[in-house]
């Protein structure tokens, strides 16, 4: 089947990535530190337009890989790479078309610098942590430089809420539509990106605790070991009353400055390190409870769990005394003034919601189990259609929506 259009325009929120004064100028310190250090031979793991590898070349690189999945990406990335390296002749820079798991290098090839800004709300959902796996085993040489070198998952409760649409006594409160607005279950490893600096009602519920600390520059069985299950204590803000989620972002030791120190970061401003400017990420946010938390209240308990990409956030209990000896059963929140929405009628929407979202990512699996390359590619085009101009068929589509549509058929 041929696409409705002959061409598909970046979405918005790729130019925002693009023009992301903070994540361009830490990639680009981090790779001068990479290529002087390392030598001149760097591959660009989800190459996109092929700015990283752009500013490899810029920062001395002599040979330059990027890998895309995405056709019409990957065609823009050759023409910005030809142009960087127009009358250099010493420069070669080419584009993969494909899956970066399927391009490996013999031992005198590999790469002494590997890229990869596979990197979202929260941090993981790009699949950062297998992709870099897989580089360090099949593309990286021994002693090369990984960009970034670390990566930290921090999270915090928060009560948050839908904003009143308007100022005064015109303003129009929308809390008969919390129940519907934040869907995604932290219990289920769902989680929806909102910019918590964009007008949001909230407040944090506990302090900010570190989830994981992922070393890309150490040994591969470090980062197997930190993402293993554990329990966290999220201890309590004295003035918490409510939560009904949880929100994570990351923090990355990009690679230019000193080893361990976060030079990027998709946190709020509230919780942003200072030597840190705003990027255009969002943060991960994801429902539980609601909680109604007495006086003295001191943590609550959640057991956590990941696949390297998804993140499970399941509730274990509520400890009153300060050495977290007495845990209780999370109380819940008392019901809301309006009280119209039974939680069968919210269960039953999140279960059709979810349905439709496990049937999409069910389709390009079926697809490829078949072999059936051909539909499989005009159904990825289908969608880059949609997700680049929804207008046009009726839609209107969010960025999160689009990046859940795009993620789906792509990764």
């Amino acid at each position: 089947a041929t696409p409705p259009f002959p061409r598909v325009f970046l979405l918005d929120w790729y130019s925002e990535m693009m023009n992301d004064q903070p994540r361009n100028q830490a990639f680009a310190a981090a790779l001068r530190c990479a290529v002087a250090k390392a030598g001149p031979r760097v591959a660009d793991l989800g190459c996109g337009v092929g700015v990283l590898s752009m500013l490899a070349l810029r920062a001395g690189a002599r040979e330059v890989l990027g890998v895309e999945i995405a056709p019409h990406l990957a065609r823009c990335a050759e023409r910005v790479l030809q142009q960087a390296a127009a009358g250099q002749s010493s420069c070669k820079a080419s584009v993969f078309c494909g899956d970066l798991r399927a391009v490996e290098s013999q031992e005198p090839e590999r790469f002494d610098v590997v890229v990869a800004e596979l990197l979202d709300a929260g941090g993981l959902g790009e699949k950062i942590v297998p992709y870099m796996r897989h580089a360090k085993s099949r593309l990286l040489r021994p002693g090369g430089t990984v960009v970034p070198r670390g990566l930290r998952i921090m999270a915090a409760l928060v009560d948050v809420h839908l904003s009143k649409l308007g100022e005064g006594a015109a303003a129009v409160d929308m809390s008969a539509l919390e129940p519907f607005w934040l869907p995604a279950k932290a219990s289920a490893g769902e989680w929806l990106g909102v910019d918590l600096d964009a007008g949001a009602d909230w407040t944090p519920a506990s302090e900010v605790v570190e989830v994981y600390r992922l070393d890309f520059a150490g040994p591969q069985p470090g980062i197997t070991e930190a993402l293993q299950e554990r329990e966290i204590s999220f201890r309590l803000q004295s003035s918490a009353q409510h939560c009904n989620a949880v929100v994570w972002w990351f923090e990355a030791d990009v690679g230019g400055g000193e080893p361990g120190v976060c030079d990027l970061s998709s946190a709020p401003s509230r919780f942003r390190p200072a030597n840190c400017g705003a990027t255009h990420w969002v943060q991960a946010v994801a429902g539980v409870g609601p909680w109604h938390f007495t006086p003295g209240s001191q943590a609550v308990q959640m057991r956590i769990r990941t696949d390297g990409v998804h993140i499970t956030w399941t509730p274990v209990g509520l400890t009153t005394d300060a050495a977290g000896s007495a845990l209780q059963e999370l109380p819940a929140a008392e019901p809301p003034p309006w009280g119209a929405v039974s939680r069968e009628d919210i269960d039953a929407w999140q279960s059709q919601a979810g349905e439709a979202e496990a049937k999409l990512r069910e389709l390009p699996f079926e697809l490829d189990k078949v072999g059936d390359v051909a539909r499989l590619q005009a159904v990825q085009s289908a969608a880059l259609h949609l997700a680049a101009q929804p207008g046009f068929f009726g839609l209107e589509a969010t960025p999160e929506v689009v990046t859940r549509l795009l993620k789906g058929l792509f990764m």
